[in-house]
């Protein structure tokens, strides 16, 4: 999932930074063009924007707040195998069935709990 959803970033990247780039040169060229190939010109790189930019910057925006989901979550597991001492087993227990409920068990395929919880050491 975070290597496809990494590859979904990027082609947003590409798509939106290839656009502004062959924008600037459709731009460069039309500089001492007639009046019908600067509307011509114009109006490529408004639908450009409309229908390639745009686009790819939503889907950077997307992307990367999923990302930074699953990145939170991540987080969250480590804090839990390096919980301090202080906590109950019981406590931990309650909040790594929670954790795996919303992650799922990868290895089993369901969603419950049939993992102990991390011992600290």
């Amino acid at each position: 999932m975070l290597r496809g959803l990494k590859i979904v970033h990027f082609c947003g990247l590409v798509l939106s930074l290839g656009s502004i780039f062959t924008f600037i040169v459709i731009s460069a060229l039309l500089e001492g063009a007639s009046l019908e190939n600067i509307v011509f010109g114009r109006k490529i790189i408004s639908t450009g924007t409309n229908v390639l930019t745009v686009p790819g910057i939503l889907v950077l925006a997307i992307t990367g707040v999923l990302d930074g989901i699953q990145a939170l979550w991540l987080e969250k597991l480590i804090f839990l195998a390096q919980a301090p001492a202080h906590y109950t087993d019981c406590c931990k227990r309650i909040i790594f069935c929670f954790a795996l409920s919303k992650l799922g068990d990868r290895n089993s395929g369901s969603f419950a709990c049939t993992r102990s919880a991390p011992s600290t050491v």
